[in-house]
């Protein structure tokens, strides 16, 4: 995970060239400027650490000191909280940061010894420059370079506990991907008529034996991977495919699938050999447990009605389907899938779930927000982020730039490997930017 911290982490989804609806990723410029360590020190670092996290270390030991100085001189005057204006919290501030702070103490000391040595150095090297450096300068001058490599080694020595620690406060605050183990996965058929649908049902397979082959997930079928078809538009016959996958990084991984996926290739029902291009759009929602999102049933106005449309005379004459308003957020839903009453209760109540961690996600100004919102696609063909070409045996990652063989995507997703290593790798550096500017432009929560 070193990659995390390097100064390649600047990339980013979403912020550069168009191409065929879908930007590529590209770099993307710091937005902070206050920075504690000079330039030098931090390009000297550069290969160790990313700028942030250093920048994030430093300032979580200045505030800590702050704290403790304030906990040993005034602790009977209140405090507000930096973000919303409530009372300080002692306790939870602790809970948040206690277990980087010990880190943050030991590499804030050498930092700081390595800023100095460092400044020493080049008005050193200066002066030598300016031929105005004695001899005993001189060797101050050597026994600083050595000193500048002794430091630099301190910092490689706690670099594993430095990546432990980011790792763990990335993934605290990934809010859409810890929300579930278990996704509900669509891939539906668009542009393109029968050959959509067809198109459709080859991905479908392609991420369930991608899924349990490579990142040993489990595949759920039966009921959670019903086959239906619609008309959606002139000419557009779309087969619909749905399958749960539960395990780690469902969302990590498979995130990186949401949009338009376009082939290219002479359709078997074509007897005139013409190539055709269709489209398919994949899409994820989580199966959440409703008290994660704070859902209680004793917070729900629950009605019990009669059932209506297919599903037989009994699901049309029993009162099993139910109307569920969540009073705190206002969220309705009606639901009447299941032929019992209290089937369609727990779904309602997850559907409630669903509706309040996109509320949240939106509240939280999550980066992984343009995703969730704009995952339901038109499934024009202008709007692809992968292209398929089976003449050609080769599939197009628009984002990235870069080619694949076709024959490692749809023969059980193996391609699907690497490519999702690399986008998550993108993906951890972009979040983790995002995540230590926040906390230190908060400046950790607290007035002090």
């Amino acid at each position: 995970m070193r990659s995390l911290f390097a100064r390649t982490s600047l990339l980013r989804f979403g912020a550069g060239e168009t191409t065929g609806g879908v930007k590529k990723v590209v770099v993307n410029k710091i937005d902070y400027s206050n920075w504690v360590l000079q330039p030098p020190t931090r390009l000297l670092l550069d290969p160790i650490h990313h700028p942030l996290v250093v920048e994030y270390f430093l300032r979580l030991h200045e505030k800590d000191l702050s704290v403790q100085k304030w906990q040993e001189t005034v602790p009977q005057k209140g405090l507000t909280n930096k973000v919303d204006g409530s009372p300080f919290d002692m306790v939870r501030w602790n809970t948040n940061y206690r277990d980087e702070l010990d880190v943050a103490g030991k590499l804030s000391s050498v930092l700081k010894e390595l800023d100095d040595t460092l400044s020493l150095q080049t008005q050193m090297e200066q002066r030598k420059k300016d031929s105005t450096l004695s001899d005993t300068d001189e060797e101050l001058l050597e026994m600083a370079r050595e000193d500048v490599d002794v430091i630099l080694e301190k910092v490689r020595l706690l670099d594993d506990e430095v990546r432990v620690l980011m790792e763990r406060r990335l993934r605290s605050e990934d809010v859409v991907g810890s929300s579930s183990k278990t996704w509900t996965c669509t891939v539906a058929g668009k542009a393109g008529g029968e050959e959509a649908g067809l198109f459709a049902s080859e991905l479908a397979e392609m991420f369930k034996a991608y899924a349990k082959e490579f990142r040993e997930m489990r595949v759920s079928s039966g009921e959670d991977a019903d086959q239906e078809a619609s008309g959606t538009g002139e000419g557009t016959v779309s087969g619909t495919f749905k399958f749960q996958l539960t395990g780690n990084d469902v969302y990590r991984n498979f995130h990186h699938e949401i949009g338009v996926h376009k082939v290219q290739r002479v359709p078997v029902t074509d007897a005139a050999g013409k190539m055709q291009t269709s489209t398919a759009v994949f899409t994820m929602m989580p199966v959440l447990d409703p008290v994660a999102v704070n859902v209680h049933e004793s917070d729900c106005k629950i009605d019990f009605v009669r059932g209506s449309g297919p599903g037989g005379q009994g699901m049309q004459s029993s009162s099993n389907c139910v109307v569920l308003t969540h009073k705190p957020t206002g969220i309705s839903v009606k639901c009447h899938q299941s032929r019992s009453a209290l089937g369609n209760k727990e779904l309602a109540l997850q559907m409630v779930a669903q509706q309040i961690l996109a509320q949240k996600v939106r509240e939280q100004h999550s980066s992984l927000h343009a995703a969730w919102s704009s995952q339901w696609s038109s499934g024009e063909r202008s709007d692809k982020m992968r292209t398929y070409n089976y003449p050609q045996n080769r599939v197009t990652d628009h984002r990235l730039g870069k080619d694949y063989s076709l024959s490692t995507f749809m023969e059980r997703g193996s391609g699907l490997v690497g490519l999702h290593d690399e986008f998550n790798d993108i993906n951890d550096r972009e979040q983790l930017c995002s995540v230590l500017l926040k906390h230190i432009k908060n400046e950790f929560g607290s007035t002090v």
